[in-house]
Protein backbone atom coordinates (compact mmCIF):
# COMPACT_ATOMS: atom_id res chain seq x y z
CA UNK A 1 0.00 0.00 0.00
CA UNK A 2 1.23 3.49 -0.84
CA UNK A 3 0.46 6.28 1.61
CA UNK A 4 1.17 9.90 0.75
CA UNK A 5 1.86 11.30 4.23
CA UNK A 6 2.02 15.08 4.64
CA UNK A 7 2.48 17.37 7.62
CA UNK A 8 0.35 20.50 7.79
CA UNK A 9 1.91 23.90 7.27
CA UNK A 10 0.57 24.98 10.68
CA UNK A 11 2.86 22.36 12.26
CA UNK A 12 5.85 22.98 10.00
CA UNK A 13 5.84 26.78 10.19
CA UNK A 14 2.82 28.06 12.13
CA UNK A 15 1.20 28.04 15.55
CA UNK A 16 1.86 24.32 16.13
CA UNK A 17 5.62 24.19 15.49
CA UNK A 18 6.17 22.64 18.93
CA UNK A 19 4.55 19.45 17.56
CA UNK A 20 6.87 19.14 14.55
CA UNK A 21 9.02 16.37 16.04
CA UNK A 22 5.92 14.38 17.07
CA UNK A 23 4.48 14.86 13.57
CA UNK A 24 7.72 13.72 11.95
CA UNK A 25 7.82 10.62 14.18
CA UNK A 26 4.22 9.84 13.27
CA UNK A 27 4.99 10.35 9.57
CA UNK A 28 7.96 7.97 9.87
CA UNK A 29 5.78 5.35 11.56
CA UNK A 30 2.98 5.58 8.97
CA UNK A 31 5.47 5.27 6.11
CA UNK A 32 7.04 2.24 7.78
CA UNK A 33 3.60 0.67 8.35
CA UNK A 34 2.32 1.24 4.79
CA UNK A 35 3.72 -1.92 3.13
CA UNK A 36 2.25 -4.10 5.89
CA UNK A 37 -1.30 -2.73 5.98
CA UNK A 38 -2.63 -4.86 3.12
CA UNK A 39 -1.65 -7.97 5.11
CA UNK A 40 -4.01 -6.89 7.89
CA UNK A 41 -6.82 -5.05 6.13
CA UNK A 42 -8.73 -4.94 2.84
CA UNK A 43 -7.79 -1.39 1.84
CA UNK A 44 -7.17 0.53 -1.40
CA UNK A 45 -3.69 0.51 -2.92
CA UNK A 46 -3.17 4.25 -2.33
CA UNK A 47 -4.39 7.00 -0.07
CA UNK A 48 -3.41 10.24 1.63
CA UNK A 49 -2.67 10.69 5.32
CA UNK A 50 -2.55 14.25 6.62
CA UNK A 51 -0.94 15.04 9.95
CA UNK A 52 -2.55 18.16 11.35
CA UNK A 53 -4.26 19.60 14.42
CA UNK A 54 -7.87 18.42 14.59
CA UNK A 55 -10.49 20.09 16.72
CA UNK A 56 -12.97 18.40 19.01
CA UNK A 57 -16.55 17.77 17.99
CA UNK A 58 -19.58 16.64 19.94
CA UNK A 59 -18.83 13.08 18.83
CA UNK A 60 -15.22 12.57 19.78
CA UNK A 61 -11.97 13.95 21.07
CA UNK A 62 -10.79 13.92 17.43
CA UNK A 63 -7.36 12.32 17.59
CA UNK A 64 -8.01 11.49 13.96
CA UNK A 65 -10.67 10.91 11.35
CA UNK A 66 -11.33 9.36 7.99
CA UNK A 67 -12.78 11.83 5.52
CA UNK A 68 -14.87 9.58 3.29
CA UNK A 69 -16.27 12.16 0.89
CA UNK A 70 -14.40 13.93 -1.89
CA UNK A 71 -10.70 13.10 -1.81
CA UNK A 72 -10.79 10.31 0.75
CA UNK A 73 -8.02 10.64 3.31
CA UNK A 74 -7.09 10.08 6.94
CA UNK A 75 -6.25 12.97 9.25
CA UNK A 76 -4.16 12.34 12.36
CA UNK A 77 -3.39 14.76 15.19
CA UNK A 78 0.16 14.41 16.60
CA UNK A 79 -0.55 16.33 19.81
CA UNK A 80 -1.61 13.29 21.87
CA UNK A 81 1.47 11.08 21.64
CA UNK A 82 2.61 8.26 19.39
CA UNK A 83 0.68 5.52 21.21
CA UNK A 84 -2.65 7.33 20.75
CA UNK A 85 -1.74 8.24 17.19
CA UNK A 86 -0.98 4.62 16.24
CA UNK A 87 -4.23 3.31 17.74
CA UNK A 88 -6.14 6.14 16.06
CA UNK A 89 -4.45 5.40 12.75
CA UNK A 90 -5.50 1.76 12.95
CA UNK A 91 -9.05 2.76 14.01
CA UNK A 92 -9.30 4.98 10.94
CA UNK A 93 -7.83 2.23 8.74
CA UNK A 94 -10.72 0.00 9.87
CA UNK A 95 -13.08 2.68 8.53
CA UNK A 96 -11.10 2.75 5.28
CA UNK A 97 -11.61 -1.01 5.05
CA UNK A 98 -15.33 -0.69 5.87
CA UNK A 99 -15.86 1.77 3.01
CA UNK A 100 -13.52 -0.05 0.61
CA UNK A 101 -15.26 -3.40 1.16
CA UNK A 102 -18.75 -1.87 0.93
CA UNK A 103 -19.72 -2.77 4.51
CA UNK A 104 -20.18 0.95 5.19
CA UNK A 105 -21.57 3.29 2.57
CA UNK A 106 -22.48 6.97 2.64
CA UNK A 107 -24.89 8.62 0.25
CA UNK A 108 -23.76 12.23 -0.19
CA UNK A 109 -27.10 13.07 -1.77
CA UNK A 110 -29.19 12.48 1.36
CA UNK A 111 -26.52 12.05 4.04
CA UNK A 112 -27.67 8.48 4.66
CA UNK A 113 -25.28 5.83 6.00
CA UNK A 114 -25.78 2.17 5.11
CA UNK A 115 -24.19 -0.51 7.30
CA UNK A 116 -23.96 -3.98 5.79
CA UNK A 117 -26.85 -3.24 3.43
CA UNK A 118 -29.18 -1.66 5.99
CA UNK A 119 -29.98 2.06 5.86
CA UNK A 120 -29.55 3.94 9.11
CA UNK A 121 -32.24 6.21 10.41
CA UNK A 122 -30.82 9.70 9.99
CA UNK A 123 -32.71 10.76 13.10
CA UNK A 124 -30.84 8.17 15.17
CA UNK A 125 -27.32 9.00 14.00
CA UNK A 126 -25.16 9.97 16.96
CA UNK A 127 -26.15 13.18 18.66
CA UNK A 128 -23.46 12.86 21.35
CA UNK A 129 -20.32 10.90 22.17
CA UNK A 130 -22.14 7.97 23.81
CA UNK A 131 -24.42 7.51 20.78
CA UNK A 132 -21.37 7.76 18.51
CA UNK A 133 -19.75 4.86 20.41
CA UNK A 134 -22.89 2.75 19.79
CA UNK A 135 -22.78 3.07 16.00
CA UNK A 136 -22.04 -0.42 14.62
CA UNK A 137 -19.12 0.72 12.44
CA UNK A 138 -17.56 2.52 15.43
CA UNK A 139 -18.02 -0.55 17.64
CA UNK A 140 -16.12 -2.59 15.06
CA UNK A 141 -13.33 -0.01 14.69
CA UNK A 142 -12.87 0.32 18.46
CA UNK A 143 -12.91 -3.44 18.96
CA UNK A 144 -10.13 -3.95 16.37
CA UNK A 145 -7.87 -0.92 16.82
CA UNK A 146 -5.69 -2.24 19.66
CA UNK A 147 -5.08 -5.69 18.14
CA UNK A 148 -4.22 -4.06 14.80
CA UNK A 149 -1.91 -1.54 16.51
CA UNK A 150 -0.08 -4.39 18.24
CA UNK A 151 0.20 -6.31 14.97
CA UNK A 152 1.48 -3.36 12.93
CA UNK A 153 4.02 -2.44 15.62
CA UNK A 154 5.25 -6.03 15.64
CA UNK A 155 5.53 -6.10 11.83
CA UNK A 156 7.46 -2.81 11.76
CA UNK A 157 9.48 -3.64 14.88
CA UNK A 158 8.22 -0.42 16.41
CA UNK A 159 8.63 -0.51 20.18
CA UNK A 160 5.33 0.66 21.70
CA UNK A 161 3.40 -1.17 24.42
CA UNK A 162 -0.41 -1.05 24.42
Amino acid sequence: MYLNVTIATSIKYGNYKQYLRAAQNLQKFVNKAAPHLEKLLDVPAEMDVRIRPIYKSKYTTMYGRYVHTGDRHIELDPRYGIKSAIQTFMHEMVHVEQFHSGALEYNTWDGQYRWKGVDTDNQSIAKNYQEYLELPWEKEAYSRQKELAIAICSMTEYDVTF
